[in-house]
């Protein structure tokens, strides 16, 4: 066999043609050239063409859904709609006309995963696809979730105290919660 397109194999002991082309190789591809012969110098030959049409990309996933774990963590769940699935991208930003970079990866299959990198009192938005030997999926919808904001001690500001005696005093201020 000669001309194979990229990613295609034709074994000669068994005499198999096998390819699965992914979605950005739909196309024609003409002159692939099978050859069959015998040791006395006979032979067959056969110029084929394919074409690959409507390959389809995994389906996106749906209904992702944030919420919040702790201070540093959101987690994420999602509708698995695909069947062809690799895995799946999660994509975060931190504000809503920012740029997504990728904060992870899960296998097929999966409908969940843990951004343990986020920042106390930060919101973030989030985006996730399927991904996959046909290509990308499209992204499910956005979600945004406000991580909390890490306790501390109060402080008491401009205090002073007052009426101390021998068992006791008081104490003025402001108190401030964190």
């Amino acid at each position: 066999a000669t001309n194979l397109p990229a990613g295609a194999n034709f074994n000669a002991a068994t005499r198999t043609f096998s390819w699965t082309p992914a979605y950005q190789l739909s196309g024609v591809y003409p002159n692939i050239r099978f050859r069959a012969g015998d040791p006395i110098g006979l032979y067959d030959e056969k110029l084929i063409t394919i074409t690959v049409t409507d390959v389809p990309a995994p389906l996106a996933p749906s209904n992702l859904a944030a919420a919040i774990a702790s201070a540093s963590q959101i987690d994420l769940t999602w509708t698995d709609n695909a069947n062809n699935e690799d895995g799946f991208k999660i994509d975060r930003k931190i504000s809503a006309l920012g740029a997504y970079t990728q904060v992870g990866v899960v296998a097929a299959n999966t409908a969940a995963y843990s951004d343990t990198s986020a920042s106390a009192s930060t919101m973030y938005y989030y985006r996730i696809r399927a991904y996959g030997p046909t290509g990308n999926s499209a992204y499910s919808n956005e979600v945004s979730a406000s991580t909390t904001a890490i306790n501390s001690a109060p402080l008491i500001n401009n205090a002073y105290v007052t009426n101390y005696g021998q068992n006791s005093a008081t104490l003025y201020g402001i108190l401030n919660p964190n």
